[in-house]
């Protein structure tokens, strides 16, 4: 039974981007010729944005894995993991508040809190968080296998071809922080599930091929496919040994660095950075690990 590779890293990216928590999360889990995992990138402005996308990947991936488990299914179980910890919060103590925002006052934290919970109001809302989630099953009697994506949000999904060609399947805007929906635990994150406001991809991965997946702080300032950032870092992504599954946080570790030194100039990978990859194998393991 076919079993993939998978590495996977998140970091709170350069000095010079002044940020004080890194607000990205990936995970990774595989069982039986499947694999799922996530990437969620944390609404700046948004209390509690950080623990909101380390509750989002964890959730979505215990819930793919699950049998007939469909990845839009496992996203609005990560919405429901969010809603229960928002009604937690609403109970916490204040020294509990001051880890969840040292730079607020709890009573701020509260107010906040309260907001999200408003029947009328919806920005800003805590515990928001962009998601890309993908569950990759192996094709039976196949080499192949099929990626099904869903997102709330941006991010940048791509496969790098055994002949070095770069296929984007969804490509992100770094220059652009607004986003229309994001998943929290409020009415506003229901009406993007509602509306449609995510949206859902199918792909077909072959033996040798690399999907990547990052958020979009690691193209910002620069090239505009994650292959490129990598391969400009020394981090060619087809040279990935895929028994190694700390490459990826390798990998950023060469992107930061170069702009670390400031070249070419300091805008670049000026935010959180993460970075997931996936390749196709031929026996099966077991794993899940947080980043």
């Amino acid at each position: 039974m076919a079993r993939f590779d998978v590495t996977h890293a998140s970091h709170v990216g350069p000095r010079f981007a002044s940020k004080r928590e890194n607000q990205d999360a990936t995970f990774a889990s595989q069982s039986a010729g499947k694999l799922v995992f996530a990437l969620a990138d944390g609404v700046s402005t948004s209390v509690g944005a950080g623990l909101a996308a380390r509750l989002a990947v964890a959730e979505f991936c215990r819930a793919g894995l699950m049998a007939d488990s469909t990845p839009v299914g496992a996203m609005a179980s990560a919405k429901r993991v969010l809603n229960e910890t928002l009604d937690r919060l609403t109970r916490a103590s204040d020294s509990e508040l001051f880890v969840l925002a040292p730079d607020l006052p709890p009573s701020s934290v509260r107010l906040l809190l309260a907001n999200t919970s408003s029947r009328f109001k919806h920005w800003p809302v805590a515990l928001a968080t962009t998601l890309i989630g993908c569950v990759v099953d192996s094709i039976e009697s196949s080499e192949n296998a099929i990626a099904q994506f869903v997102m709330v949000g941006d991010g940048q999904i791509e496969i790098l071809g055994r002949d070095g060609t770069v296929r984007t399947l969804i490509e992100v805007d770094p220059d652009q922080t607004r986003i229309d929906f994001a998943l929290c635990p409020n009415r506003h994150s229901s009406k993007a599930m509602e509306e449609q406001g995510y949206s859902e991809l199918q792909c077909r991965l072959n033996p040798g091929e690399v999907l990547l997946t990052s958020s979009d702080g690691l193209l910002r300032g620069r090239e505009r496919t994650i292959s490129g950032v990598l391969q400009w870092a020394g981090m060619h992504p087809a040279d990935w040994p895929g028994e190694n599954a700390t490459w990826a946080a390798s990998a950023i570790d060469s992107v930061l660095g170069i702009v670390e030194k400031g070249y070419p100039n300091r805008r670049d990978c000026a935010d959180n950075l993460s970075l997931v990859a996936v390749r196709m194998t031929a026996s099966e393991v077991s794993n899940g690990v947080q980043s």
